[in-house]
């Protein structure tokens, strides 16, 4: 028997970011098949670009937190 190992789709958003954007088609093959469609990956990497600006921004800004600040 062969085990094939199906990445978790919620593992799809860290690589994306962790590899900057450049994810390999084997692993893109992978994340489809756990249930990733275009328009779902579409809308990972809108939420990657959305905090991506709101970050920038925020650096840049010196913004100030007001707001307790959660572990990750």
């Amino acid at each position: 028997d062969v085990l094939i190992l199906v990445p978790r789709r919620s593992g799809f958003a860290r690589a994306l970011v962790e590899q900057r954007g450049v994810v390999s088609a084997d692993a893109m093959a992978n994340y489809r098949r756990a249930g990733l469609d275009d328009g779902l990956i579409l809308e990972v990497i809108a939420n990657i670009a959305l905090n991506t600006l709101t970050n920038y921004t925020n650096h840049i800004a010196d913004t100030t937190v007001d707001f307790p600040v959660v572990a990750v």
